[in-house]
């Protein structure tokens, strides 16, 4: 893991420990978040989406256009994405 890595890869294991992920599961989300950015992988993260708003995200309506709960810690593809702050 390069210094950069490092910091990322720690960076996000405390805020996923923050928002109440245990140990072990914390470190592996961070670890394929770590994976998918060398191996430059399209999946993303509704936590590192701008539209993600207290766990809903608003780029994404219902039918009676209330943001939509998402699944905030899974990896995946989003027309919508749009990158929140610094990787």
């Amino acid at each position: 893991m390069t210094e950069q890595e490092d910091k990322t890869f720690l960076r996000r294991r405390n805020r996923f420990r923050q928002l109440g992920h245990g140990e072990e599961e914390a470190n592996e989300l961070a670890y394929k978040m770590l994976v998918r950015d060398r191996e430059q992988v399209d999946l993303r993260i509704c936590l590192e989406c701008k539209g993600m708003v207290e766990n809903l995200c608003h780029f994404i309506k219902d039918k009676s256009k209330k943001p939509t709960q998402q699944a905030i810690f899974i990896l995946q593809r989003c027309d919508h994405f749009q990158l929140k702050g610094k990787q």
